[in-house]
């Protein structure tokens, strides 16, 4: 099943619509975390930005309730309403008497579509006098090429030429079973991609990122530079995959370090950890959303008096590395800067360095790693050590 054949709702037939993939490892608290924020809209419309901002924080809520909350939510918004609900690849009966418990029944012709791959679930799930239960036949060899196709490329002539042969065997395979196999059927349950490198050349990989609808944990490197075009869908897929993302390592190059890298609606703001090797003239304004940042590494920034502020704001950051990474000859960390910080490690800066902690700044900080590595570069001062509880300091 895809959610886009089962796009109902705008026909009138459902209020609401969710498709949500269950497994193997039933988790329910995610499952009913994953379908309130499908089907429970926001409240009166109201101006575009403030209207992003509700959607944020509501999606912030529904990341910190507890199951009974998430459940207590979903089923008073579904009281009185005609919905359908996808529930797809369960795996036990259990999985299936632990979620409905949370779904009201109301007599509105609402729907719930189950799909397993194991006979007696199915058999279980379909067990009143209403309910239906269908088999689904094998696929013949075009069909299975057509799935195949359109799960990896997003269309069936969307094959690169290098991979056609192969990938003709491989969907030949698949002829004669209703379901892809689980390295290629499966591959929107990715979680972590450690390293992917893009260039111009590859710039058809964006769009298989952009299929990774759980993507947690991802490495981008541009070897050969991206175009301002290719730039773009880059950004526009890290923006699909936004409210995802934990950690994201952006790695480029000389081509493209005289691209922004700004977005235009949905930044990652749920990032735990963040990596940017590029040239950036000015820390991009997101940054100063990261609530829940843990680790920040720069490298090769220019960061300026303002940037540096910025970032002692972060409330959970933990570990801030810069690696030629300065703009400025003064790094000041204010009053109640940086209150969870407890690695900060600065390699490589142009001329002296000056260093000024004022009292209750960085109260956490264990550990102090300055290392010179450009022959201009020397450390004038270190101030306001004396303010620091417990720290180590390495030159």
């Amino acid at each position: 099943l895809s959610f886009s054949s089962l796009d109902l709702a705008k026909s009138g037939h459902f209020q609401c619509q969710a498709f949500v993939t269950v497994s193997q490892k039933f988790d329910l608290k995610a499952i009913l975390r994953d379908i309130s924020g499908q089907l429970i809209p926001l409240g009166p419309k109201q101006h575009a930005n403030s209207d992003r901002g509700l959607q944020d924080e509501q999606f912030k809520g529904f990341q910190v309730w507890d199951m009974r909350r998430l459940g207590d939510k979903l089923r008073s918004y579904l009281y009185d309403k005609r919905y359908l609900i996808v529930l797809d690849d369960i795996w036990s009966d259990s999985a299936w008497d632990n979620f409905k418990f949370f779904l009201p029944r109301n007599n509105f012709g609402s729907v719930i579509i189950v799909t397993t791959r194991i006979r007696s679930v199915a058999n279980y799930c379909s067990h009143l006098k209403h309910d239906c239960s269908y088999e689904i036949e094998p696929l013949d060899q075009i069909e299975a090429k057509e799935l195949f196709f359109g799960r990896l490329f997003g269309q069936v002539d969307g094959c690169p030429r290098n991979l056609w042969k192969v990938s003709e065997d491989i969907s030949k395979k698949c002829g004669g079973f209703t379901y892809l196999p689980p390295g290629f059927g499966k591959l929107k349950s990715i979680q972590t991609l450690g390293l992917i490198e893009i260039s111009d050349d590859t710039c058809w990989r964006i769009q298989e990122i952009g299929c990774l609808t759980q993507l947690r944990k991802l490495r981008i490197r541009s070897r050969n530079g991206l175009n301002k075009e290719n730039w773009e869908s880059l950004l526009a897929v890290i923006e699909k995959l936004s409210r995802c993302f934990r950690s994201l390592s952006i790695e480029t190059d000389g081509r493209t370090f005289s691209l922004l890298l700004d977005f235009s609606s949905s930044p990652p703001l749920l990032l735990e950890s963040l990596l940017l090797y590029e040239r950036l003239e000015v820390l991009p304004t997101w940054v100063a959303s990261l609530d829940n940042l843990v680790k920040l590494t720069l490298v090769g920034t220019k960061l300026k008096d303002g940037d540096i502020q910025v970032i002692q704001k972060l409330p959970r950051l933990f570990s801030l590395r810069l690696w030629f990474a300065f703009g400025t000859e003064r790094f000041a960390a204010g009053c109640s800067g940086s209150p969870n910080l407890q690695l900060l490690a600065i390699q490589g800066w142009n001329g002296p360095l000056e260093m000024t902690m004022k009292e209750g700044a960085m109260q956490k900080l264990h550990r102090l790693v300055l290392v010179v590595s450009y022959r201009s570069g020397t450390l004038k001062s270190v101030k306001g050590t004396k303010y620091l509880q417990v720290f180590e300091q390495s030159k």
